[in-house]
C-alpha cells in the first residue's frame, strides 16, 4: 500500500502522479487534519482503513451533466475495513475531520454513523454551494482550494451548539491521545455525572462507544509508528495492544484484545512474532 494515500483510503493501484494534498491552515490543525485529491479510474474501488477520523468526500467525475447532484459525503468513524466504490472516472476529494472538527463543522449528532457514508446535503444547507464552487473550479487545485475553503468557513463559523458536544469534544480529545492513561469513567467523574450518560452522549454525537474510539486511536498510533519505521512491536507496546506474558521471547507476545491476525493486517503483514489465536 502507498503510505501517501493511506489517510484517503487505501488502494495498490495509484501512482504518485495521481494524488494530490492541499495543507490546511495551522489554526484549524486540531479539527482538519488532511485534504487531498485521488483519481480513481473506472469503478475503482477503494479500502477505508479503520480510524478514529470522520472522512468528507466529493467525487468530481470527468463527465458533468448539468442537472448531476454530486456524490458529497460523509463517512462515519469506520471500525473496520470497509469497500467504497465510485462510479466512472473522476477524481475524488478527502478531507479529514476529528471529532472536534466534524462537530463543529455541522453540529449535528452523527448516531449509527459508524461504517456508513451520509449525504452532506442530510446535514447542512450549503452543500450545493460547496458542489457548485468546484464545478467551477478550472482544476484540481482550484477545486480543492474551494472545499478547503468552504469547510474551513464552517470550522471557524461554528461553536460547539450544546454542554453535550463541548464534553463529547474534550473526551474524544483525551481518549484519542493515546499517550494519556485516562478512562471514560475518570472524565464522566471530572465532569461530575455518571459514566453511562457520557458514555451515551458519546455514541450519540459520534456514531461509536467511547472504548471502541480509544482503541481505533492506539491503532491509528502503530499504524504511524510502523510507517515511521519505528518497530511495529514497539509502536504496539506504547499504545497497550499488546503485553508481555511470562516471557520475552517474541512468540509470546499476545495481543491485548485484537485477535493476532487483525493486528497482523494491519501492520501490513509485518507482525511475524504474532501468532493467530
Amino acid at each position: 500500500m502507498n503510505s501517501t494515500i493511506a489517510m484517503l483510503g487505501h488502494s495498490t493501484t495509484h501512482a504518485e502522479t495521481d494524488i494530490a494534498f492541499v495543507a490546511p491552515s495551522p489554526d484549524l490543525g486540531d479539527q482538519l487534519l488532511a485534504l487531498g485529491m485521488l483519481r480513481l479510474s473506472g469503478n475503482e474501488q477503494l479500502v477505508l482503513m479503520p480510524s478514529q477520523r470522520f472522512r468528507l468526500s466529493v467525487f468530481l467525475p470527468d463527465e458533468l451533466p448539468r442537472p448531476q447532484q454530486l456524490d458529497t459525503s460523509i463517512t462515519g468513524i469506520h471500525t473496520r475495513f470497509v469497500p467504497c466504490t465510485f462510479d466512472g472516472n473522476g477524481r475524488l476529494f478527502v478531507a479529514l475531520l476529528s471529532a472536534r472538527g466534524v462537530i463543529r463543522a455541522f453540529g449535528l449528532p452523527l448516531t449509527d454513523s459508524a461504517n456508513r457514508r451520509i449525504a452532506v446535503e442530510r446535514l447542512c444547507s450549503e452543500a450545493g454551494l460547496l458542489t457548485a464552487r468546484m464545478r467551477a473550479a478550472p482544476s484540481s487545485l482550484g477545486a480543492a482550494t474551494a472545499f478547503k475553503n468552504w469547510l474551513e468557513t464552517r470550522l471557524r463559523a461554528h461553536s460547539p451548539p450544546t454542554d453535550s458536544a463541548r464534553r463529547v469534544i474534550l473526551t474524544a480529545s483525551l481518549l484519542g491521545d493515546p499517550d494519556l492513561d485516562v478512562s471514560i469513567a475518570q472524565l464522566a467523574a471530572h465532569f461530575g455525572m455518571p459514566r453511562r450518560v457520557l458514555a451515551r452522549d458519546f455514541r450519540e454525537w459520534l456514531g461509536v462507544a467511547p472504548a471502541i474510539y480509544r482503541r481505533l486511536a492506539m491503532r491509528e498510533r502503530v499504524r504511524q509508528g510502523s510507517a515511521a519505521d519505528c518497530s511495529p512491536l514497539s509502536a504496539a507496546l506504547q499504545c497497550r495492544l499488546v503485553d508481555r506474558t511470562r516471557t520475552t521471547q517474541p512468540s509470546h507476545w499476545r495481543p491485548t484484545g485484537d485477535k493476532p491476525s487483525l493486528l497482523r493486517r494491519l501492520l501490513g503483514g509485518r507482525v511475524s512474532f504474532l501468532r493467530d489465536a
